[in-house]
Formats: structure tokens, sequence, C-alpha cells
């Protein structure tokens, strides 16, 4: 009869995430997984296969929170770029209050060694639900008089993309002034003169 699991993978789960993305998945190894996940190695391998799968769950996590939670708000048929600008704005305050982790998908994408076809098919994920996203909150704002009609949508899109990224990077060492003056700048180069 197999043994009853003493734990519980979902918060596991969610631990592997917070370690994943405090260390990155090359210098975390399997022992410092034991130790930080409260589970030994064999249950390491027995719930999640491998710390590569681990890690790939991981990244799908994170996903899933960033779907619900970091951007669940703006989700919708009305939200546009003013409130994205003002999310950005938030986010810059809590890495000021310690929050400066950054994102976890784009302090990923920058420091895997290797490439894994399979992690980085689960990150791509990641940057085609932010880039939808912004396509939608681009439309929403075209149709509100925000941003102006010959604005070619997908191109900003990608270009607000590399703007979110460089943000990510940036809350962990650049002051909050400039952060603040690189978000009013990339926008106010989108967004009409009066907003």
């Amino acid at each position: 009869m197999p043994r009853k699991k003493q734990y519980n993978e979902n918060e596991v789960l969610d631990r592997a995430m917070e370690v994943f993305w405090e260390n990155g998945f090359e210098p975390t190894g399997v022992r410092y997984l034991e130790r930080e996940l409260g589970i030994n190695q064999f249950s390491i391998y027995s719930s999640f296969k491998s710390k590569r799968d681990l890690f790939i769950l991981s990244v799908r996590k994170y996903r899933e929170h960033a779907e619900k939670n970091l951007f669940g708000g703006l989700i919708n048929d009305e939200s546009t770029i003013l409130e994205l600008r003002e999310l950005l704005k938030v986010r810059i305050e809590e890495a000021g209050a310690g929050n400066r982790l950054g994102c976890f998908v784009v302090n990923t994408t920058g420091s895997l060694i290797a490439r894994d076809d399979q992690i980085a098919e689960e990150l791509k994920l990641y940057y085609d639900f932010i880039r939808n996203m912004l396509i939608k909150l681009l439309n929403n704002s075209v149709r509100k008089g925000l941003v102006d009609e010959s604005t070619v949508i997908e191109n900003t899109a990608s270009y607000l993309l590399g703007v979110i990224q460089g943000l990510s990077v940036g809350v962990r060492i650049i002051p909050e002034d400039q952060l603040h003056a690189f978000i009013d700048t990339a926008f106010e180069s989108i967004l009409c003169n009066k907003y």
C-alpha cells in the first residue's frame, strides 16, 4: 500500500516558486530545495519528477499568479494603458518598500545558462499573455481617445512589453525617481498630449 503524502503539493509548489524566484534555476540545488521545501529528494522526484519539471511548474504557477493577481484588474473591456501606468507606479513603490525581487520570468529569462526548449516555451507563454493584454489595453485606449488611432498597436505592445521587462530588472537597483521618470517618458510617447 502506497504511503500517504505528508505534504501538500500545491503548497510545496508555491514555496518552490519563491525559492527559484529568489535564487534562479541554475544555482538552486536539490539539497537546497529539500531544506527550503521541507521535503526530501525522493518526495521531490516522486511528486514533480525532477528539479527541471518542478521549475517549469513554478513558471506556470507564476504566470497564473500574474494573470489573477498582478494584472487581473486590467483584464477587461474597459481598462486602458492609464491603469497600466498606475499599476507600474505602484510596483515601483512596492520595490522602494523592500520588494526588490523583480519579475520571476524576467529574472529567469536573463539567468538561464543553457537553452532548454520546454522552459523557453513556458517563459514564452508568459510573454504572450502580457503582449496580448497590452494589445487589448491599447485597443481600449484608442477607442477611448487616449491613444492616437494611427498607432500601430502590435508594435506599441511590443515596445510596452520591453518597458515592463526593463522596469522588472530596474526595480532591483535603480532609484525610484529614475524609475518614475522612465515610466512617465515611456507613456508620454504613446498617450495623446492631454494625458
